[in-house]
């Protein structure tokens, strides 16, 4: 037995960065893909990535830019660029688009995992990012593993007995499951990274008879087409000059 799932984040409208992510799960022979939200706001493909997760995805959640691009949440909580962009972004949403984001839970068990964006305590707004944050948020989920967004870190918290270890995660990287164990696991941004390298990140978690495995992929994409395209619809500049080094 052998069972694949591609886990994604934080597509922000990058539909070259989403397409590039998408052609890699099917050519690693993913099962199904699960999408920790945010699939709009900054970038300037909204409903084209909407369409894509729709089609492609056997879970996603809402985020609080996906939110706050659907009335949810108010813009005016979000600072000067991204609240433009947001504006942008919920002008050009259509009805299905809508229909769409309305109807993704905050936070939801899928298969054997729980799925969130910011946290299992605080799905749109809390970033876990430190060990401490982590340690109260085990407390809010039942199962082994939560997928989680948000930070547009990777990043990984390990609970064993109470005791928790873990953090961002630099590169490329491999870790074998122990089933004694339970974790938070962020895959990484793929349309806005923000840990100093542009190329997107994803995971895979992979369970076989012998072993379970998450990895950690960083993939080049094109970059420049998303900044042109961002420039082209007057975007922010700060917006589409960071995604060139991922800050």
């Amino acid at each position: 037995m052998q069972i694949k799932y591609g886990i994604i984040s934080d597509v922000h409208g990058n539909l070259s960065a989403l397409e590039t992510a998408l052609a890699f799960l099917q050519s690693e022979g993913v099962h199904d893909i699960i999408c920790c939200g945010d699939v709009v706001g900054y970038g300037p493909w909204p409903n084209e990535c909407v369409t894509l997760i729709q089609k492609h995805c056997g879970c996603c959640v809402l985020g609080n830019h996906d939110a706050a691009a659907i009335g949810t949440i108010h813009i005016e909580r979000f600072n000067g660029n991204a609240g433009i962009a947001l504006r942008w972004s919920e002008e050009q949403l259509n009805e299905s688009s809508e229909v769409f984001l309305k109807q993704r839970p905050l936070k939801t068990p899928y298969q054997d995992f729980f799925v969130t964006h910011g946290s299992p305590r605080d799905p749109i707004w809390e970033y876990m990012t430190e060990r401490v944050v982590a340690y109260n948020n085990f407390h809010h989920f039942d199962e082994r593993i939560c997928w989680f967004g948000h930070s547009h870190h990777p990043t990984l918290f390990i609970e064993n007995g109470g005791d928790i270890q873990g953090g961002f995660i630099r590169d490329e990287e491999t870790l074998y499951l122990n089933a004694n164990e339970r974790y938070l696991i962020n895959p990484g941004s793929v349309g806005q990274p923000r840990d100093g390298d542009w190329r997107l990140s994803l995971v895979i978690y992979e369970k076989t008879d012998d072993a379970e495995k998450v990895t950690w992929h960083r993939l080049k994409y094109n970059v420049e087409k998303t900044c042109e395209k961002m420039q082209a619809v007057n975007l922010p500049a700060p917006l589409y000059n960071r995604l060139k080094s991922g800050l």
